[in-house]
């Protein structure tokens, strides 16, 4: 009984996945983008991020000593969860690495950070490594080559009132021709 107790409360405290959008900075919900005026204000509020993916994993449920129990699951980061965060469109993002050299280091920085996370989870086995080897890039080829050796049947035509020579002629003629 305790341990239902335990399980509904914790269930109660967890955020819930549905409201994502409320991270969204108002502003960008307002139509008037965000601008970080350095490369520091832009890392603060990218440090913001990581805190959040820190403090709020997701939620499943495993089987401890026959009973079930909620299971935290590490939040892996992403580009498009940051910009939701830091209230820009993920345009913008890839457009600063073009127009604003002065945020270079901290866009490079931060996508290494978001790359290494998602690496290093899938790695762990705390996230599916498939998913976010696509993400990544990362693609699993595989090179399949087969040698097909197939029977091929010919449908010959022979009278039986036919010249037998007649007759092996038609097979032979029929069998060159597979």
């Amino acid at each position: 009984m305790a341990v239902k107790q335990e399980t509904e409360a914790l269930y109660k405290a967890v955020p819930v996945d549905a409201d994502i959008w409320k991270n969204a900075d108002k502003k960008i919900r307002m139509g008037a983008p965000i601008k970080f005026k350095d490369g520091i204000e832009l890392w603060d509020a990218c440090v913001g991020y990581f805190e959040w993916v820190r403090d709020n994993p997701l939620w499943g449920q495993k089987i401890q000593q026959g009973v079930v129990v909620p299971d935290r699951i590490m939040r892996a980061m992403t580009l498009m969860g940051l910009c939701n965060h830091i209230g820009i469109h993920h345009d913008t993002w890839y457009n600063w690495k073009e127009k604003r050299p002065d945020l270079s280091e901290t866009l490079k920085t931060v996508d290494s950070i978001i790359y290494q996370q998602k690496v290093e989870l899938a790695a762990a086995g705390k996230i599916n490594p498939q998913f976010i080897g696509k993400e990544l890039g990362l693609v699993d080829k595989q090179e399949v080559t087969s040698t097909v050796n197939a029977l091929v049947t010919s449908k010959i035509e022979i009278n039986p009132n036919d010249d037998p020579t007649e007759a092996l002629k038609k097979f032979e003629e029929a069998r060159q021709k597979t």
